[in-house]
């Protein structure tokens, strides 16, 4: 370090010190950068989430709606009684006309695809 001289030490001193400030600026653009795409990616991941429960909860809103109308149907009563009672041909005719009810509501409402009835 000697042989050096004044000129080369001040030169390298400036190289130095402009490669670590230069090197700082660009550590902290690229940490506030990229904590601001991960905050926006966050916020439009939370959007495009919210929109899509929206969009599904507008399609599918009236399931419930139409599950409890079904379980509430006076044809299914009626026929749940008889059947309990063992009266088949009662039964066979309520079992009838509430599956003709669901026949005609599953044609007028097309978001269905089958309609079931599993058990008592």
């Amino acid at each position: 370090m000697k042989n050096i001289s004044l000129y080369n030490k001040i030169f390298f001193i400036f190289i130095f010190s402009s490669v670590l400030s230069i090197g700082g600026i660009f550590w902290y653009g690229f940490q506030s950068t990229s904590k601001s795409y991960i905050s926006s990616a966050y916020n439009m991941s939370y959007q495009y989430s919210a929109a899509l429960e929206a969009t599904i909860e507008d399609q599918l809103g009236h399931v419930p709606k139409d599950v409890m109308y079904a379980k509430n149907f006076y044809a299914l009563k009626k026929f749940l009684i008889w059947r309990s009672l063992g009266e088949e041909r009662k039964a066979k005719k309520w079992k009838t006309i509430f599956l003709d009810a669901v026949s005609d509501f599953l044609h007028t409402k097309q978001d269905y695809y089958q309609a079931r009835v599993i058990d008592l």
